[in-house]
């Protein structure tokens, strides 16, 4: 025979329906109620029932129509008049209202212990309290329970949805968009749940779509005399629709550097994911110790389809110019001994094993999408003291039967405490990339071969510098080169798009290195 809790809901409990649980708002109800009830009981229990008359003060007989102060009842004899009008005092109501506010405040304890208790303000109340707060920065801030509801789907209501995205896109007197104040305590709302609440209302998803991004361009100095600028690019968006840009980075007043073309997806935004940078490069070396004004210019293009079914782009619009989204940086480029003198070579059998089981993971296939494949790889692999002064700066190339499909950039520090992992894709054949997902590929065609290069190692000691690091002390970089068979993982689902891509080449470039055109 079952028992009686088998009839009640999956997972019931009383602490559950009183406190934190899914009807969590039943014990504020009842908290509410009994506290209410208690304080009723407790003063109808101590003036509810006041003496209208003469009544015997122990047994409170009535004793209007009789003379005297001796109740004919039990005999009582009251002390004088004002004895028979007293209040009757009814002191087992009163325990029991005292009962009910103590239960009353157990049950909102519980609540103030297991659950916000902003989860229990209404969200149009929570929308307008959030230019008086300071972010996300804990579980009882407004902004997070605003967070917890969009993210379980909860219903705000037309009005209070309007309200938030209208604040999020307007920001406030501390946090102006896309202020970094702003993405801590705005951004973060910007997720798959709220683009979801407001799909179909043109209205709102305009005034996402107004946000400016935030770009910065950092170059690294001092800067080896033998090595063309270079420098990094951070884009932060929060539009709601698919879009490239273009983004062509120079130096007006030095046209000798010539341009770096970049493109950017907003599609590959990984929410919640971080956001990094991308590398970028000049053609010629810049004059030292002379500052350089670097200019940003935007091209964008949107979808000029788009599948209805899966929501895959099936084709891009011509690119026009993006005006609003220029900027300007200046920077210092200053004279240091050229890439031989700083890095001093290295090839031994510790750095070699290290970097082949770096790379032992190999290439991940998944069915479909726009990039099927991506190189995997663990930098934590070289997290060992005989490599602390070291900086890695690797030419990837995928091979098969000997022949380059795929180059890929890659640069960090070794030694405890990896340095920043940066990379680029520097070219990739598609087509011959796609033979790769053969389910019964043959043995040894794909190998993978890693050479050390100078130049790249360099970008991760100014990556250091650009941290706040000692750069100084590093002072050798692997030089030499590991060829090993290339491990392909199968795994389901799709990877996102590409974040930054080059939207110039598509032959590969005349030489296996960050010099190449």
């Amino acid at each position: 025979m079952n028992s009686w809790s088998s009839w009640l809901p999956w997972n019931w409990s009383p602490s559950n329906w009183l406190v934190g649980g899914s009807l969590g708002s039943g014990g504020l109800l009842l908290a509410l109620l009994g506290a209410i009830g208690g304080a009723v009981a407790i003063g109808w229990g101590l003036w509810g029932d006041r003496g209208r008359g003469r009544r015997c003060p122990r047994c409170w007989h009535d004793l209007s129509g009789t003379s005297g102060f001796t109740c004919g009842e039990c005999g009582h004899a009251a002390r004088d008049e004002s004895a028979l009008h007293r209040h009757r005092r009814r002191w087992s109501v009163v325990v029991l209202g005292l009962a009910m506010m103590l239960g009353a405040t157990a049950i909102a304890g519980g609540l103030g212990s297991t659950r916000d208790l902003w989860s229990l303000v209404p969200s149009r109340v929570l929308v307008a309290a959030l230019p008086w707060t300071s972010g996300p920065a804990g579980a009882d801030s407004v902004n997070s329970e605003l967070r917890r509801r969009l993210a379980r789907g909860a219903i705000l209501g037309e009005g209070t949805l309007a309200a938030l995205v209208e604040r999020i896109a307007l920001g406030d007197e501390t946090a102006r968009p896309p202020s970094a104040e702003w993405e801590v305590k705005y951004g973060s709302f910007i997720t798959p749940s709220l683009l979801g609440a407001i799909a179909g209302r043109e209205e709102l998803r305009r005034l996402l779509r107004g946000l400016p991004a935030r770009i910065e361009l950092s170059i690294a100095s001092p800067w080896p005399r033998d090595l063309p600028a270079y420098g990094m690019v951070d884009l932060r968006h929060w539009w709601p629709d698919p879009a490239q840009l273009r983004l062509v980075i120079d130096a007006p007043e030095l046209p000798a550097l010539g341009e770096s073309v970049v493109g950017f997806d907003t599609r590959g935004f990984a929410w919640r994911q971080g956001w990094p940078r991308h590398p970028v490069e000049f053609a010629a070396a810049a004059p030292a110790d002379q500052p350089i004004r670097w200019r940003i210019r935007f091209d964008r293009r949107v979808p000029a389809s788009i599948d209805e079914a899966s929501g895959e782009v099936l084709g891009w619009s011509g690119w026009t110019p993006a005006p609003e989204l220029s900027l300007e940086a200046e920077s210092m480029v200053a004279a240091a001994p050229p890439v031989a003198e700083r890095l001093a070579p290295l090839d031994d059998e510790v750095v070699r094993t290290a970097i082949a089981e770096a790379f032992s993971s190999g290439l991940i296939v998944r069915d479909g999408g726009p990039r099927p494949y991506a190189l995997r790889f663990d930098a934590s692999r070289t997290e060992i003291p005989e490599l602390e002064d070291v900086a890695l700066g690797l030419a990837i190339e995928v091979l098969e039967r000997g022949e380059v499909r795929r180059r890929t950039w890659i640069w960090w520090t070794a030694g405890a405490g990896v340095g920043r992992v940066e990379w680029r894709v520097s070219w990739e054949d598609h087509e011959a990339l796609a033979r790769a997902t053969d389910h019964e590929p043959e043995e040894g065609r794909w190998t993978l071969r890693i050479r050390g290069d100078p130049l790249l190692a360099m970008r991760a000691v100014e990556s250091v510098r650009l941290a706040g690091g000692d750069a100084d002390a590093i002072d050798r970089c692997f030089a030499g080169e590991i060829e090993i068979p290339l491990r392909i993982v199968r795994l389901e689902g799709t990877f996102p798009p590409r974040r930054w891509f080059d939207p110039t080449r598509s032959e590969p470039p005349p030489a296996p290195g960050p010099t190449a055109p």
